[in-house]
Order: structure tokens, then C-alpha cells, then sequence
């Protein structure tokens, strides 16, 4: 029996919304992300235009596919979408600069951190660890995801309310 190709390997991929809802694809290493995205948005009943697809916190060009980043069985791609103005929503405060990380201090849960990626979008705490290293966290806002462990910087841990 001829041994199959890599291109013809296939990847079970997590797709991850901002609420931390899961989409699998199985998909070959050689799928362009924008087919992937068109999948995601069609079954997320999004427009595709609104999407933006991020691995291990980087920005995915639509033109590469899994292969060309080494992805694996079980990896996840953050599907963001991206929002323009708020109906009726009051402004956001500004973020303040991200404090110094406790470089020492492990993530777990109940530690609050900053995303090395996106400080902007303020403090998360922690909310479970799993053994392969992927951090649930949530935010004073309401917003939920799940990103490896590396990406996280600690500020401190929980003792009352979530700091501002």
C-alpha cells in the first residue's frame, strides 16, 4: 500500500471563540487558514470580514497554512472578531501600562495576568491550568478564552475583587 503523502495528513484543529465556545476542523496541513475561516465564519454565522484568526497570540496570514506553522493534532487558532463602535456600550477606560511581570511566579489559578500579546486588553484571572498547559482565564468584562501558559505575564493573585 503506497505510503500517504504529509500534504495529505490530517490535523484536528480547535477553533476558539472570545467566549471560549470550541469548533473542531479536521483539515490538511496544506489548508489555506482563509478556508478554514470560511468554515468557521459560515458555521459561527459571522461575516468572514470580521474575523481575525491568531495562533499562540500572532496574527494569521490567510495565505499559509497549518503545515507551514508546524501545527499539530489538537492545537488551537483564536478566532477574534473584531468590533466597530458599541451600541449604547459607554466608552472603555484606558489600560494601563502592564506592571512589571513576576517572572518567578507560576500561573495558576486565582493569579492574575496579562497577555504578552495584547496588554491592552487589560487584567485576567485565572481561572483553571490544565496539564497540557493552557490557561482558562476570564475578565472584569465578561470575556473568556483559553491561551497556552508562555503568553501569560503574572501581576499577582486574587485576594477580593479583580484589580482595575
Amino acid at each position: 500500500m503506497a505510503e500517504s503523502s504529509q500534504s495529505d495528513e490530517k490535523l484536528d484543529l480547535k477553533v476558539s471563540d472570545s467566549h471560549g465556545a470550541l469548533t473542531h476542523f479536521k483539515v490538511k496541513k496544506t489548508t489555506k487558514f482563509r478556508k478554514i475561516l470560511t468554515a468557521y465564519a459560515s458555521k459561527a454565522g459571522i461575516e468572514e470580514r470580521a474575523i481575525r484568526l491568531m495562533v499562540d497570540g500572532e496574527r494569521v496570514n490567510l495565505e499559509q497554512c497549518p503545515g507551514d506553522l508546524d501545527m499539530e493534532n489538537g492545537d488551537q487558532i483564536d478566532a477574534m472578531v473584531e468590533q466597530q463602535g458599541g451600541l449604547g456600550a459607554p466608552p472603555l477606560a484606558p489600560v494601563p501600562e502592564p506592571p512589571t511581570p513576576d517572572d518567578g511566579a507560576e500561573v495558576q489559578p486565582g493569579a492574575y495576568v496579562f497577555r504578552r500579546s495584547f496588554p491592552q486588553q487589560g487584567i485576567w484571572l485565572v481561572q483553571h491550568v490544565s496539564e497540557s498547559g493552557q490557561a482558562s482565564l476570564t475578565n472584569d468584562r465578561g470575556g473568556a478564552l483559553t491561551t497556552s501558559t508562555a503568553h501569560l505575564w503574572v501581576t499577582g493573585h486574587a485576594q477580593g475583587d479583580m484589580p482595575l
